[in-house]
């Protein structure tokens, strides 16, 4: 199975992921500028948040009816940005075994992939870690 995504080890700053043909690389900051456009800032999270939220367990909500209908519009949201920002076409079955494109499901997830990629950038950025605070054993008097 090949997944859909991946990071290229080679030190640079480039995000690999497979579009449904090939793999592609892209700068990352160039797709997040386009998410952020399409999303708003956090590109994403919040949407990614109602996805994982189970309707029984909102306080108030009775009728999770309206709940499913904004996970469904969420998933399409983010399906429909993530395909123009990192120019991933919708699935498509070519017949004989051939398809193109990423499903809604592998776009979401492709999402979710950049999202931990882009937090990995982060934590490298870091200058250093802070040292804990002394507790009460290791202070001198």
């Amino acid at each position: 199975m090949r997944w859909p995504w991946s990071r290229r080890g080679d030190g640079r700053t480039i995000f690999e992921f497979f579009d449904g043909i090939r793999t592609r690389r892209v700068d990352p900051t160039v797709v997040g500028e386009a998410l952020e456009a399409e999303l708003g800032p956090g590109c994403g999270r919040d949407l990614l948040r109602l996805l994982t939220q189970d309707a029984t367990a909102i306080p108030g909500v009775v009728d999770t009816t309206g709940h499913a209908a904004a996970q469904t519009g969420a998933v399409n949201k983010i399906a429909a940005a993530v395909g123009r920002a990192f120019g991933a076409g919708e699935f498509k079955d070519l017949g004989g075994g051939r398809s193109e494109g990423l499903t809604r499901g592998e776009r979401v997830a492709l999402l979710c992939v950049y999202l931990d990629y882009l937090g990995g950038l982060a934590a490298k950025a870091r200058p250093f870690t802070p040292s804990p605070s002394p507790t009460g054993a290791s202070r001198r008097a």
